[in-house]
């Protein structure tokens, strides 16, 4: 018997699942059912699951932290994940991680999960008393290989072209046309990665002409799906692989794919472009994470508190490794958006414009006006119609402006100059003139801490007009001039 668990915190649809079809009769065993994932996961610890039937949102733990756990405890069994008309982007992310297949939780019948049940039985499991997901790599040809990753551009806004049926109105029609190009059929292994994401292997055999012909190749796949589906797919290439070596390069072609928004759709990222990238995006995941979260979950609180350490860090770099975080925390932002449904438009091809900018100043001052703009589109910002809200979350992106005044602000949130100040001063604490000075004094300290840029460049990024002015403010709040506040922290 196949060990199966449930883990839904549906009550309704464990019920469901436990009654749809005779699990006993197909060769299936149900070991339990679980409302979240610290269940499932204390439960799989204990005993052997081939089989885990999980949901994608769950309390405490959902599915793709639990698919991690298992993952990283070598324990993950063959995973079907349940998933929702919007929730393909998490679908991806679970068949990056391991899941074998997904089921629309909408179109959940007593046929379609028999079916399912027998073809696992009959093909993942037949001959196997192991509760490991299976070698997707394990049926190739001993060789070299190539591999594409392909994923179709704007998925969430696809769903009610296909019905929700991504599975059989998208996804089959998709690989069965590539199967049909003369130059893969016979070739190459062509398999679906999740909703709308495929994944191809090409069989080399001229190593020589390996780049060139992969490309080729990946370009005629696009040609493809445009002319035949309407549909505008990006890529991402690996180099050269054995067959031990593909499942590997399929994860790092996943990874890579997540930066072909910045540069817009239907773009080919290779391995040899962006795969540094890449890897710089998963090392700096732990502080890119929590602004990306508070920027996505509305949570004000948490927001300034996590861009006023990210910036820190930005603002200890220049040049190159100024730019390349930037785009980590974009590429951050993009994933996080797709997985909660949400249009990636304020960040779709912003890497040329980001990169066209000169200097680290100028990029940080876009990234702010960047982060403010997706704060406002973004939804779930309950506190948004508050104007004097909006005047500080405005102060925190402009207040670097040479120019920026009271009057500024009262404009942007269309209010009077006087109403405004009072209000401002009634729910700060403060003026408007100190809470500003504030702003630019914890900036400019943090440039005096984290730079060698002289006082008078300081001063400048700092917003203040003369050098002069800044050096009074400076000390008329922390009682101590900026050279010597520099020495003192340098003596420290």
């Amino acid at each position: 018997m196949i060990r199966t668990l449930i883990a839904d915190d549906d009550a309704l649809l464990r019920a469901a699942l436990r009654t749809m079809v005779d699990w006993e009769a197909l060769g299936y065993t149900l070991v339990g059912d679980c409302t979240n994932g610290l269940q499932a996961l204390d439960l799989m610890q204990r005993q052997r699951v081939d089989l885990l039937i999980t949901d994608m949102k769950m309390p405490l733990l959902d599915g793709l932290g639990l698919i991690r756990r298992l993952r990283a405890g070598s324990i993950l069994p063959v995973t079907l994940v349940l998933s929702g008309y919007d929730e393909y982007e998490l679908v991806r992310e679970a068949f990056r991680l391991g899941a074998h297949d997904y089921l629309l939780k909408g179109d959940l019948d007593t046929p379609g999960l028999t079916r399912t049940l027998t073809d696992l039985r009959k093909g993942v499991f037949a001959g196997s008393t192991t509760a490991a997901a299976p070698d997707r790599g394990s049926a190739l040809a001993p060789g070299n290989y190539g591999v594409a990753v392909f994923a179709v551009d704007g998925l969430a806004g696809l769903s009610a072209r296909f019905g929700g049926d991504l599975k059989n109105r998208l996804d089959k029609p998709m690989l069965e046309l590539v199967r049909q190009i003369p130059r893969v059929a016979g070739r190459a292994t062509v398999r679906s990665a999740g909703p709308g994401q495929y994944e191809l292997l090409w069989q080399v055999r001229d190593k020589a002409r390996y780049h060139g012909t992969m490309l080729s190749v990946v370009r005629q796949v696009q040609s493809v799906w445009r002319d035949m589906m309407n549909l505008s797919v990006s890529a991402a290439v690996s180099e050269m692989v054995s067959e031990n070596a593909v499942d590997d390069a399929c994860a790092l072609c996943a990874d890579i794919l997540q930066l072909a928004v910045l540069q817009g759709p239907g773009v080919i990222c290779t391995q040899g472009g962006q795969g540094a990238l890449a890897e710089e995006v998963r090392q700096r995941e732990s502080l890119c994470e929590p602004l990306v979260e508070a920027l996505c979950t509305g949570s004000d609180a948490g927001y300034l508190t996590a861009k006023d350490v990210f910036f820190r860090t930005l603002e200890s770099l220049d040049g190159e490794a100024h730019t390349r975080l930037i785009l980590a925390l974009l590429a951050r932002m993009a994933a996080m958006q797709r997985r909660c449904g949400l249009s990636t438009e304020g960040i779709a091809g912003c890497q040329a414009e980001l990169q066209a900018l000169p200097t680290a100043w100028e990029r940080g001052v876009w990234l702010r006006s960047l982060l403010r703009r997706e704060r406002e589109r973004l939804p779930r910002r309950g506190d948004s119609g508050d104007p004097i809200q909006r005047a500080c979350q405005y102060l925190e992106d402009h207040f670097a402006d040479h120019d920026l005044t009271l009057k500024t602000v009262a404009d942007q949130v269309g209010l009077s100059e006087k109403y405004f100040s009072t209000q401002f001063a009634k729910r700060c604490g403060c003026t408007f003139i100190s809470y500003l000075n504030g702003l630019r004094l914890r900036y400019a300290q943090d440039l005096l801490r984290s730079t060698d840029l002289k006082i008078y460049q300081v001063s400048d990024r700092a917003g203040y007009n003369s050098i002069e002015h800044f050096t009074h403010i400076f000390k008329k709040n922390l009682g101590i001039s900026p050279k010597d506040y520099r020495v003192q922290g340098q003596n420290t």
